[in-house]
């Protein structure tokens, strides 16, 4: 390949199209009979699923040509989740979802027949799939106060 001139890469230019936080790149250079640049892009914070699922990365490599050309790349991330959360308890009687504190209190009248239902109760865990679906189960201890 007589008379060839190859161009290098000069540049990487990093946007996110999202608002998650900083990202820090870092352009990997290669050995002097490669081709190949590698670029990393490393975030600076931990990227949690239920504040942000998804996030595209807009890549964009300069070259040192005269005129000088570019290539973009749009990188779509999806953010998968892990167990990270505890199934909390919420208020049957609220659309917010409004977790309660402490214990809850209610009444039963000594007139309910058996198999009347004491209290409803409802928890949710805001993780995905498995992770999110909660069961339940009543304890075999029964706290007694007077």
């Amino acid at each position: 390949m007589t008379g060839c001139l190859i161009k290098a890469v000069l540049k990487f230019v990093l946007c996110i199209v999202s608002d998650i936080g900083d990202v820090e790149s870092r352009v990997i250079t290669p050995a002097a009979t490669s081709a190949t640049v590698v670029v990393m892009v490393l975030l600076d914070m931990k990227v949690d699923r239920e504040t942000v699922d998804h996030f595209r990365l807009l890549v964009v490599a300069t070259d040192a040509g005269d005129p000088v050309r570019s290539g973009t790349l749009i990188v779509n991330v999806t953010v998968t989740d892990v167990n990270d959360n505890q199934p909390r308890f919420v208020r049957p009687a609220t659309s917010d979802d409004t977790p309660t504190s402490g214990p809850v209190e209610t009444r039963l009248p000594e007139s309910a027949s058996v198999g009347s239902a004491v209290y409803r109760v409802r928890a949710v865990d805001p993780d995905t799939g498995d992770y999110g679906r909660v069961r339940y189960r009543s304890s075999k201890t029964t706290f007694i106060s007077f």
